[in-house]
């Protein structure tokens, strides 16, 4: 396989995974715990979903359906992203890349699934399909005692020139991951989290922005993900919230449901 299409089946693999979402990035300044008066971290995280519309908006939201456009500019690499969500963890997420086909992934039922461009459909198992689960939560920010077992305001850092909080946390199958949260407005701005592939463990940087509102509840439109010294970009051209879910949207794949009758 040459690197031009390995680098592709792990930008396909990583943004699937990380999105419902770091490669050499300098912090200007960090503050850490013992040197400055820090919020805990659960006020934080509340703090946030007050921000993006409080916690009886976001546990409304019982299904959602975005559509968006995926870009790797270095590579010339324009496709199509469609992602659906039906709480409390269903998801089917596609990228329609032309002239290569459709990559398509998600989680049925508590099944975490892919059938990627290359490599062939697969059950996820172990830790990869238990992040991809916690990924796939529609209602994230309402259950993370659920996922994770412990979280820490550890300091404040400048990302992208604005101070935020960081927060690092443990989910309960000891994956690590790293939150960033505005001082000044308490939105997340940035994640940091290693996901598991068929390729290895991958760390995986996300800048969010363009926060709008849907039905009540603030939305970031626009990711930049940076992985293995390349640049990505998400850019959500709609998102709807408890919108009617196709039939037969969330059934595993025929290539997928034959591995799992097997």
């Amino acid at each position: 396989m040459n690197s031009g299409l390995s680098k592709r089946k792990v930008a396909w693999n990583v943004l699937a995974g990380a999105l419902g979402f770091v490669v050499g990035m300098g912090l200007a300044r960090v503050t850490k715990a013992e040197d400055a008066d820090l919020p805990s971290a659960e006020a934080v995280i509340e703090r946030h979903i007050e921000a993006t519309g409080g916690a009886e908006a976001h546990a409304s939201i019982d299904t959602r359906h975005a559509v968006g456009t995926f870009a790797i500019e270095a590579m010339g690499i324009t496709a199509k992203v469609e992602t659906w969500n039906r709480a409390p963890h269903d998801e089917r997420f596609t990228i329609d890349v032309p002239n290569m086909g459709v990559d398509m992934r998600g989680v049925s039922g508590g099944v975490a699934w892919e059938d990627p461009l290359q490599g062939g459909p697969r059950i996820l198992e172990g830790d990869e399909a238990l992040g991809a689960i916690r990924r796939a939560r529609l209602r994230s920010w309402l259950t993370m005692a659920d996922y994770f077992e412990s979280m820490e305001c550890v300091g404040v850092e400048d990302v992208e020139g604005e101070e935020c909080y960081r927060i690092d946390v443990v989910a309960t199958n000891g994956d690590e991951e790293s939150l960033w949260f505005s001082v000044d407005s308490g939105l997340e701005t940035k994640s940091l989290m290693t996901i598991e592939s068929q390729m290895g463990p991958v760390e995986v940087e996300l800048l969010v922005s363009d926060y709008r509102d849907v039905g009540g509840v603030k939305v970031n439109f626009h990711i930049v993900q940076r992985v293995m010294g390349a640049e990505q970009t998400l850019v959500f051209e709609t998102v709807e919230h408890n919108v009617e879910i196709p039939e037969g949207t969330f059934d595993l794949p025929e290539s997928v449901a034959a591995l799992a009758d097997g």
